[in-house]
């Protein structure tokens, strides 16, 4: 059982915007941990991860959540972690380079140097979604709860249902009334997919998408328009839409528990049963035969 968390506070010294503030969390452990990044919602600080400790203390305590370290940086509360050199923002980079070579520099006897896990919340989701689909090499795993990505990728066809809700602090090229189209198709998840698709399936990228059906902010449709888009890709990933859950509300602490879950382990592929393997031979002459007619029997997915 594990009984003790460690806490640190420390900055991450970044190349363009100066000394960013971070916490990272972690249980008290005689071997190298994984290191799992944690991108918050809009409005957050590093500080939010204060406010998740004791959710994941208690999971690690009960062992029903493999240890890890986890780490935030302090990023603007509303900078969906744009990276924008013709406006000076690099803040995509500033937590894929910046936090997480940080941390295997800071804790290089205590961090594992495996790929790393991303798990984002709103605005963090969007984040740690293109992030994981750029750089899969360096993570191995993403996940994502509510990320609030809207269900287009050209900024001309998103809904007004999609976009009412944004403060002035969003950044105005990415999100707000100056919306930059080819910014906003560079910086779309959805597009960095299609982007990586082949680099993405054969790094083996695990993700895992979650929403509520009565998200206010209507994220639930940039899920759906993700998870729809990654069956087209033929890009395994596992896909939660939960009835009646909201974008904040009382279903996000065991969802957000059930990300970090994710990344820790639940996303790692398991070695098939002797039941699995028995259909997979019996199947295997029929697939042979079906897979000479119709290629997309190679797929994942089926075409839709």
């Amino acid at each position: 059982m594990l009984d003790e968390t460690h806490l640190e506070r420390f900055d991450v010294i970044d190349p363009d915007h100066g000394a960013l503030p971070a916490v990272a969390i972690a249980p008290r452990s005689e071997r190298p941990l994984p290191i799992c990044l944690f991108l918050y919602g809009g409005g957050g600080s590093a500080e939010t991860l204060l406010a998740i400790e004791p959710l994941l203390a208690g999971a690690w305590r009960d062992a029903s959540l493999a240890p890890l370290c986890v780490a935030c940086l302090g990023v603007p509360p509303f900078c969906f972690y744009l990276d924008d050199p013709a406006r000076g923002a690099f803040w995509q980079r500033a937590v894929a380079s910046g936090l997480l070579d940080t941390l295997r520099r800071r804790f290089a006897d205590r961090v594992s140097a495996a790929r790393a896990g991303l798990v984002g919340v709103s605005m963090g989701g969007y984040g740690a979604l293109k992030i994981a689909f750029d750089e899969p090499a360096r993570f191995a795993s993403v996940a994502v709860v509510a990320p609030m990505l809207e269900p287009a990728e050209h900024a001309g066809d998103v809904p007004l249902r999609n976009r009412f809700h944004y403060p002035p602090q969003v950044p105005p090229a990415l999100l707000g009334s100056a919306r930059d189209p080819e910014l906003f198709h560079h910086d779309h998840p959805i597009a960095r997919a299609r982007r990586g698709a082949d680099v993405i399936r054969a790094s083996g990228l695990a993700i895992w998408i979650d929403a509520g059906s009565r998200d206010a902010l209507n994220a639930h449709d940039g899920a759906e328009a993700l998870h729809r888009a990654l069956w087209e890709l033929d890009l395994p990933h596992e896909y939660h839409l939960y009835r009646d859950a909201d974008h904040v509300g009382p279903s996000l602490a065991p969802r957000l528990l059930q990300a970090f879950r994710w990344v820790a382990g639940a996303g790692a592929a398991h070695a098939p049963s002797a039941e699995e393997l028995a259909l997979r031979e019996h199947l295997a002459p029929l697939r042979a035969a079906a897979l000479a007619v119709d290629p997309s029997v190679a797929r994942t997915y089926g075409r839709l």
